[in-house]
């Protein structure tokens, strides 16, 4: 079994997204962020980095990028370590380096892999492209010993996160099921309102994912993300 410390956070650059494309109108900085976590049976890279892109979506997001040797080598890891790689989904800012990891399997959701042959979904030909040694699921799947898939569409529709059953606890790395650690406390709070024993309350429709009952049936006690620095962490 594995434990928090075997699981490494890893930089690996931000965006800049426009006032155009934020609820705010001002510029905001998104953290590209993936996840390490090694295990006895072989090194699992959840999330791999900013692909690259044309000239005008690079000026339009302006992306630095963090080199996937370098980050590793920060956590005293290299390439060599990683024997599967996990996206969360598809996006050009989570599958960038699949070119330097050729004969790892790459485990996605098949529905994220159709979506994936649509025009402007992601980097063109991505889905069609022989060099990834593609593992298609369908739903739910235990990768190794107390590592589980688990679908989380949202965001996408074959969205996933991963659940690490450690010595301390549950941790869930939840890619970009939900932006942020506030957007997914706020879901959690409206379950366990709607799901509570209060009959004295009247209690109106809260909003939160059909998936989120059973992420949470897996008690993490800590949930991590893919855009954002914070952690969310279960109350004691």
């Amino acid at each position: 079994m594995v434990s928090f410390d075997d699981v490494q956070r890893l930089n690996r650059g931000y965006v800049l997204k426009p006032a155009s494309a934020t609820d705010t109108g001002q510029s905001q900085v998104v953290p590209i962020l993936a996840y390490y976590v090694h295990h006895p049976d072989g090194g699992i890279l959840f999330d791999a980095g900013i692909a690259p892109l044309d000239a005008e979506t690079e000026e339009f997001y302006r992306p630095h990028r963090v080199d996937l040797s370098e980050t590793l080598e920060r956590h005293g890891r290299s390439l060599s370590d990683v024997r599967v790689v996990v996206p969360c989904h598809l996006h050009f800012d989570h599958i960038g380096d699949l070119a330097q990891l050729v004969g790892r399997p790459v485990v996605v959701q098949r529905t994220e892999h159709e979506l994936a042959k649509e025009p402007g979904y992601t980097v063109d030909g991505l889905a069609d492209d022989d060099t990834i040694s593609w593992e298609l699921i369908d739903g739910e799947e235990e990768l190794m010993a107390d590592i589980r898939i688990v679908p989380t569409p949202g965001h996408t529709a074959g969205h996933q996160s991963m659940v690490v059953r450690a010595e301390e606890g549950t941790l869930v790395l939840a890619g970009q099921a939900f932006d942020t650690a506030s957007e997914y406390s706020a879901a959690y709070l409206n379950l366990s309102v709607s799901t509570g024993s209060n009959s004295n309350v009247d209690i109106p429709d809260l909003p939160y994912p059909d998936w989120l009952p059973h992420l949470q049936s897996f008690r993490p006690s800590a949930v991590v993300f893919a855009h954002d620095l914070p952690m969310w962490t279960t109350a004691s």
